[in-house]
């Protein structure tokens, strides 16, 4: 999982940093340049949205000529004040613009068409602010950064949680003597119980501060997610420019939904979440290898925003609304999202935590498997390999498969060549096959055994400052980039070769399965079984001073309990993603 653009912001800064950005973060004052987008005072008409309350304001005039209307007409009081409202609409739409709508023909006008052209125009300068944080599906991770800063004691808790290590301790001095299948049920059972108390409880100025946050992100999305293009389309087709009609149901629909969108009144987020959020997103920037544009990203961000609000409120867009849906008191509903946001904290760190247990799992059984490994090769540890893997700041970071090649290269030296390949000569040379299959199968599994020694010595040449792995190793190392970026691209150079060092201990592990599937034939097979013996065993028994089926026995079990071991590390490999 993705975590270092969190870790450089939770971890990384300074104390004095974090307590800076800490406390814009708890600052409960608004500030105007935090206010996206919604209605103003002066656009809602608050004074218009109650049909008494208009009533009321009337004149005894106004008032007596409805009254006649409703005696001689049939029109209600309420329709008329409906219509007298309705007018008042009009007439500001007018005095706005006269070419937004043309009112006689009930038909949208051009400039309404390029206004709207002009916020879809904005909104996508705004999605390219914010895209790094959408198309790599980082809100999670952002939110969750965001609630270590405004909840520090509950992070704290948190990061305790993923010390899995100090959890094993606890456990092994209150159950001693628990196998580690058993051990880890309880780690694992401990860890659940740990995170759901820690969830359990956060208070209620954490929640409000976060749900803020979390509903001004997702209104943002909103805003930039926006069909534009299917309401410019109304007015779209055949070359030219046309003035569509307001009463088609589509085109009504569309408008209002986004009127009621921009117009939105949405909670003011907590002091400092832009600046916080520029932050991010300038992480994420660096961690693509962006070159920097050199410009300040809150105040660019904020630029963005207000650009895109002032044209916003540059239209009578909620007055068009109005007199289109013949609703003159329509206010947007206080816009509703990010409720979920404590979901998508608590799953960022579901999986963060899952992914440390699964680390110390692995690195477990990597070490019972190294210690059976040595004890098979009769050594106290693996040779190391010093060029496979890659430095960032003076720490070493292996290669994704240093636990079978080092458990390779030691059971090439250590037992195949000196011990193994003499007996395994005699059946290549002199041995009669029953099966011809049976003597292919030993010719392809023994050319790849034999061929260990040439590739693990490219591989060691390749990797070497000297090779070429090496030479493009090194110069990633010497880069001044940030950690995160380093690593990445020092990944991508080891990636090509990593696939092809996993296709060759593949085939090293299947070609030491068959070797000894084949032996365990000669020693033990009967006719008609996969594999059989040789119609000269017993005649090369005797040549070789009775000691050839004792050895081979000793070849067999090595080759298999071999294969059986590259196999469980292979697996492990490929399971840890660190």
């Amino acid at each position: 999982m993705e975590v270092s653009v969190f870790s450089r912001l939770v971890r990384e800064l300074s104390a004095e940093e974090r307590e800076s950005l800490r406390k814009k973060l708890l600052d409960e004052q608004t500030h105007p340049e935090d206010l996206p987008l919604g209605a103003t005072e002066e656009e809602l008409h608050l004074e218009d949205q109650n049909y008494e309350e208009v009533w009321d304001r009337l004149s005894i005039i106004q008032k007596f000529l409805l009254f006649l209307k409703e005696l001689f007409t049939g029109i209600s009081r309420e329709l008329s004040i409906k219509q007298h409202l309705l007018r008042r609409v009009r007439g500001r739409i007018q005095r706005k613009d006269p070419l937004l709508l043309h009112f006689p023909e009930k038909r949208l006008g051009v400039r309404l068409y390029e206004g709207i052209r002009e916020i879809a125009r904005k909104t996508s300068i705004l999605r390219e602010e914010l895209g790094p944080l959408w198309t790599r599906d980082h809100e999670d991770a952002f939110l969750a950064a965001l609630f270590a800063f405004v909840s520090p004691e509950v992070d704290t808790e948190l990061r305790q949680l993923l010390l899995v290590d100090r959890m094993e301790e606890r456990v092994e001095r209150e159950a001693p003597g628990l196998a580690f299948p058993d051990r880890r049920k309880e780690i694992k059972r401990r860890l659940s119980e740990g995170m759901e108390r820690i969830f359990s409880y956060i208070p209620t100025t954490t929640r409000k501060r976060m749900q803020g946050a979390a509903r001004l992100l997702s209104y943002l999305k909103k805003v930039c997610e926006f069909p534009y293009a299917t309401i410019l389309s109304f007015w779209e087709g055949k070359g030219k420019v046309s003035s569509p009609g307001w009463e088609n149901p589509d085109l009504k629909k569309r408008l209002l939904e986004m009127v009621s969108l921009l117009y939105a009144e949405v909670e003011t987020p907590p002091g400092g979440f832009f600046h916080f959020l520029s932050l991010y997103l300038d992480g994420l920037r660096e961690e693509d290898g962006a070159p920097s544009s050199g410009t300040d990203v809150e105040a660019s961000l904020l630029r963005v925003l207000q650009d895109l609000t002032e044209e916003v409120h540059r239209l009578p867009l909620l007055d068009v609304a109005r007199f289109v849906s013949e609703n003159p008191v329509f206010v947007p509903s206080p816009f509703a999202g990010g409720e979920e946001w404590l979901v998508r904290v608590r799953r960022y760190w579901d999986q963060v935590l899952q992914e440390s247990f699964d680390r110390f799992v692995i690195r477990r059984e990597k070490e019972d498997l190294e210690e059976r490994m040595c004890s098979f090769l009769g050594v106290e540890d693996l040779a190391p390999l010093p060029y496979y893997g890659y430095f960032i700041d003076d720490e070493f970071f292996p290669g994704k498969f240093a636990l079978s090649l080092r458990f390779t290269v030691e059971f090439a030296e250590k037992l195949f060549f000196p011990q193994y390949l003499t007996w395994l000569n005699v059946i290549m040379i002199d041995g009669a096959f029953y099966k011809e299959e049976n003597r292919i199968q030993l010719v392809d599994s023994f050319t790849v055994l034999t061929g260990m020694r040439e590739v693990l010595a490219d591989l060691a040449l390749r990797f070497s400052p000297e090779g070429e792995i090496g030479r493009r190793r090194h110069m990633v190392e010497q880069e001044s980039i940030i950690k995160p970026l380093k690593r990445r691209r020092l990944e991508v150079i080891m990636e090509q070769e990593e696939k092809r060092i996993e296709r060759w201990l593949s085939s090293l592990q299947e070609a030491a399965d068959l070797l000894g599937k084949v032996l365990g034939g000669i020693l033990w097979g009967r006719s008609g079984e996969p594999f059989d013996t040789l119609s000269n065993l017993e005649d090369l028994d005797v040549r070789e001073h009775r000691r050839l089926r004792k050895s081979l026995t000793e070849v067999q079990r090595g080759v298999a309990l071999m294969a059986g071991l590259l196999r469980e590390s292979l697996d492990l490999e490929v399971r840890d993603r660190t």
